[in-house]
């Protein structure tokens, strides 16, 4: 058996765990200070987001792509949220491939991987209405 072949069902229990620890109990708690601020600018029409975040330290791309997701999903803790819960499965995808590419262990046998998979500072953060939930997805080539 090949080693893409052996290793697939560990990558999709992987993924598949990312999902899980992202998504799990997304709208349990009512949006938090940033968290409103990202929705109430999403609210926006696309000028009023980029003149709004102008003088900000963001820049509006993240915005601007919540308000599309907003569009598409509504406007509920989990609708919004669920833009940087993909976003965080997305990182373990990606984390998974470079795992993959650089070891020949495969994508489960490496703490760093599985750390960024069920780690709380990886899950928490990356399930957030926030930009930095993002930016990790944009470090990954």
């Amino acid at each position: 058996m090949s080693d893409t072949r052996r290793l697939l069902p560990a990558a999709v229990f992987v993924l598949l765990l990312a999902t899980f620890t992202r998504f799990h109990l997304l709208e349990a708690q009512s949006f938090w200070n940033d968290e409103g601020n990202s929705a109430r600018l999403s609210e926006r029409s696309i000028p009023a987001i980029i003149e709004g975040t102008a003088s900000d330290i963001h820049p509006p791309l993240y915005y601007l792509a919540l308000r599309g997701w907003r569009e598409l999903v509504g406007e509920t803790e989990f609708g919004l949220r669920s833009l940087s819960a993909f976003a965080g499965v997305l990182v373990v995808a990606g984390v998974v491939a470079i795992g993959r590419r650089t070891t020949d262990d495969g994508p489960t046998t490496d703490d760093g991987k599985s750390a960024v998979v069920c780690g709380p500072w990886s899950v928490v953060p990356l399930a957030s209405l926030r930009l930095c939930a993002t930016f990790p997805l944009s470090t990954i080539s």
